[in-house]
């Protein structure tokens, strides 16, 4: 379940700020502007007994189409800039289909039939294991 709020203009104090409240820990994601999609977020998690949130970085392996841009990841347009890289790489064959790539039309067909079985098992009352959704 989620709620959200987005508010046009601009803001002295956040941006953008996601909470995550888990069982197991919380994550939280910040971005300086409100349109998250266009610059770099920053992700923060806690486990446990831990008492403080620290920034959590991101895993080489996902900016792996970006290495001429690794300082530039401030700029407000460093999302786009990497799905076209990301498109690029899929495009010219030096990313496989369906590996770690931009979003296309069977990803969305995918994603609609786990919410679909999602929403099925929870109208029933009984657990979906993830195997059986994706």
């Amino acid at each position: 379940m989620a709620a959200m709020h987005f508010r046009g203009g601009t803001s002295r104090a956040t941006g953008f700020h996601w909470e995550i409240n888990g069982t197991e820990g919380d994550l939280v994601v910040k971005a300086d502007q409100a349109q998250w999609w266009s610059g770099r977020l920053r992700l923060y998690g806690a486990r446990g007994s831990d008492g403080t949130l620290t920034e959590l970085s991101v895993p080489l392996h996902y900016e792996r189409s970006l290495t001429q841009w690794t300082e530039r990841t401030a700029e407000p347009s460093y999302n786009v800039v990497h799905q076209y890289a990301l498109l690029r790489e899929q495009i010219t064959g030096r990313l496989a289909p369906d590996t770690d790539g931009v979003p296309d039309f069977l990803h969305a067909v995918r994603r609609h039939r786990m919410l679909e079985q999602v929403r099925d098992a929870a109208r029933i009352g009984r657990r979906a294991a993830p195997g059986e959704c994706w």
